[in-house]
């Protein structure tokens, strides 16, 4: 499990770097039937060379539902709040100005109002997050797939303090990674909070 998590981080880092350089050279981008295609066959290759295709083939069959079943449970409050963030975003100057500078469709939309448009996408999946690891028994149960979530409920069922308290200090300690994982994000995505920052000598 460890390998099939680290492949994919490693190839959809490895395509990130490539797709930067690439916009170096020509300006432009994959497109996103290419990315897909390139990051499929990635990890496909790299699972065949491991020796790990027959294990993972098998773990994405018995998480690929509850997987599904969650992500399309949450999809519809991303979407719209997704959408807000975007009208909201949409109307500012800086939106206005890029349009002014005869700017593509594609470029605002991606470059400029995307962007921030996804912080708050970001901070309601990072306090999201105690809720994803702790509120999902009807899942598991459903598809009999024994998680966090059960073994934190059985405990507490069962009066198994030790337990519940150390579910919910890894819980607790994950938030807080998360939110500083979150900070980042934000710095990375908000050229407003980079310049604040270096307005005040701190970056």
């Amino acid at each position: 499990m460890l390998s099939m998590l680290l492949t994919l981080v490693s190839i959809w880092l490895l395509l990130l770097l490539v797709e930067k350089l690439q916009k170096r050279v020509s300006r432009r981008g994959f497109p996103w039937w290419l990315r897909l295609l390139l990051f499929g066959g990635g990890v496909w290759s790299s699972w065949q060379l491991l020796g790990c295709y027959p294990q993972a083939m098998d773990v994405l069959s018995l998480a690929g539902l509850p997987i599904l079943t969650y992500v399309l449970l949450s999809f519809g409050e991303t979407m719209l709040i997704m959408q807000t963030s975007m009208v909201d975003t949409l109307q500012e100057d800086y939106i206005i100005t890029a349009w002014a500078k005869g700017l593509p469709a594609r470029t605002v939309r991606d470059k400029h109002a995307a962007r921030n448009a996804l912080l708050p996408v970001f901070s309601r999946l990072i306090v999201s997050l105690p809720y994803l690891l702790t509120g999902l028994v009807i899942i598991e149960q459903v598809f009999e797939w024994p998680g966090f979530s059960t073994a934190l409920f059985n405990a507490l069922y069962s009066q198994d303090m030790p337990i519940v308290m150390g579910g919910l200090l890894l819980v607790g300690v994950l938030s807080l990674l998360m939110r500083l994982l979150l900070d980042v994000v934000q710095l990375y995505l908000d050229p407003r909070i980079r310049y604040r920052l270096e307005q005040q000598g701190r970056l």
